[in-house]
């Protein structure tokens, strides 16, 4: 692990850099200013960092296609910075255990990866509905989706199944039991019963 110092300055890359990646440098919510400052950056990787205070974009939001925050203690305020991003098609939030709350809503996203979230909402329907009520206006664009370990059920599923575009679907290590034949549209689907 490498601590990057917090009057760390990116000169004159921060006009020119479009991919940065920052993952495990033990970055606090303070720390993120080094990449929010980019005015061109496309792609930003922040995986196995702390933001559990907080977490902007700055004007990366309108910006960034891909983000990387996950394993980082995001909270719920962090995602809602998150769904503001402008141009954001891939987006991965593995292991932030976040619970999605109705007013969670991503737009236009292509890939969202969501695994190992909820964990404490293994017997709470609502948590599930939330979960994919997120997916809102994305449900027209999205092409993969990776909820694997994630406690979701077959309600979470059903609204998956509602996603015109979907192509890959993984959902490994869940809560189903007798799965339909709905999931023909998907050409690569991993499922695996959780006993």
């Amino acid at each position: 692990t490498f601590k990057i110092p917090k009057n760390f300055d990116l000169g004159n890359l921060k006009f020119s850099l479009q991919e940065l990646r920052l993952e495990n440098c033990r970055l606090e919510s303070s720390g993120i200013e080094i990449a929010t400052g980019c005015k061109n950056l496309r792609k930003l990787f922040l995986s196995r960092n702390n933001f559990s205070k907080n977490f902007h974009l700055g004007p990366s939001k309108k910006t960034l296609v891909e983000l990387d925050v996950s394993q980082t203690f995001l909270n719920e305020n962090g995602l809602r910075e998150i769904f503001n991003c402008e141009k954001l098609k891939k987006v991965n939030l593995n292991e932030n255990f976040l619970n999605f709350s109705e007013d969670d809503e991503i737009d236009s996203i292509e890939s969202v990866d969501l695994n190992s979230n909820d964990e404490n909402s293994v017997d709470n329907n609502k948590a599930d509905e939330n979960k994919t009520d997120t997916l809102g206006k994305a449900k027209d664009s999205l092409e993969e989706i990776l909820i694997e370990h994630s406690w979701m059920n077959e309600i979470c599923l059903k609204k998956i199944l509602d996603c015109s575009k979907l192509k890959i679907l993984k959902i490994s290590g869940n809560l189903f039991q007798g799965l339909s034949s709905d999931l023909k549209n998907c050409e690569c689907i991993n499922l695996c019963t959780h006993s």
